[in-house]
C-alpha cells in the first residue's frame, strides 16, 4: 500500500504580548520582552526538530507579526518562508480560520497559522479532536485545558494539497509549550522520534 504524502500544520498562539497598545488599540499591541525571547526560542526550536515552516499566515496585529518576526530571528539561517498577512483572520472564529488553510500554497508541506485565543485555540481542539493515535494523553489534555501563550500544536495531515484538506484525514503530532523549548540544547525525544 502506498502511502499518503504528509503535509504539517501548525498552529500557534502569539507570543507573550504586553497589556499597554502601542496605538490604543488591541491590535497595536506589541510583545513582551518576554514574548521576544519565547518567539526567538520556538524558531531555534522548529529549526532543531526539522518543522521550519515554508509558509506562514498572521493576523495583521502587531503582535503576531512580532511573533513571526522572532520566529524566524531565532533560526541560524535564512529560510525560504513565504510570509501573508490577514486583517480578516483577526476576528476569525474556528471555522474561519478552517476555511483559511484551504488557501495555503499547494506546494507548501510545513505550514504555520499564528493567530489569537479564543479561536487558535478552538481550532486546535477541534482538530484534536478524540484522535489519540499519534499525539499523547498529555498532548490531548493541554489542548483541551488551555493555551497560553505561544503554545503550538502540531498536526499530521495525509494530503497531496492543502486544497483536500479534511480534519479527518489527519491526525495530532504534538503540543508544545515555551517550556517545552526555553532549553533548546535539551530537546525531548519523543520530539525526535516520529520525525
Amino acid at each position: 500500500m502506498i502511502e499518503p504524502k504528509t503535509k504539517k500544520l501548525l498552529l500557534l498562539r502569539h507570543a507573550e504580548a504586553r497589556n499597554d497598545s502601542t496605538n490604543g488599540t488591541d491590535k497595536g499591541r506589541a510583545l513582551s520582552t518576554n514574548g521576544f525571547e519565547q518567539a526567538e526560542k520556538l524558531g531555534r526550536y522548529l529549526e532543531l526538530i526539522d518543522l521550519v515552516p515554508d509558509f506562514i499566515l498572521t493576523s495583521d496585529a502587531l503582535r503576531t507579526r512580532q511573533t513571526m518576526g522572532s520566529l524566524i530571528k531565532g533560526m541560524s539561517k535564512e529560510y525560504e518562508i513565504r510570509k501573508k498577512e490577514s486583517a480578516m483572520i483577526y476576528h476569525a472564529d474556528a471555522l474561519q480560520l478552517l476555511d483559511k488553510i484551504y488557501d495555503f500554497p499547494g506546494k507548501s508541506n510545513v505550514a504555520l497559522l499564528i493567530n489569537h485565543n479564543p479561536a487558535i485555540h478552538d481550532l486546535s481542539r477541534y482538530l484534536a479532536g478524540d484522535n489519540r493515535i499519534l499525539g499523547t494523553e498529555k498532548d490531548h489534555a493541554f489542548i483541551q485545558d488551555g493555551y497560553p501563550p505561544c503554545t503550538l500544536s502540531v498536526f499530521d495531515c495525509f494530503i497531496d494539497n492543502w486544497l483536500e484538506f479534511d480534519p479527518k484525514l489527519m491526525r495530532l503530532y504534538m503540543v508544545k509549550n515555551p517550556d517545552h523549548f526555553n532549553a533548546t540544547d535539551h530537546i525531548e525525544k519523543t520530539d525526535l522520534e516520529f520525525l
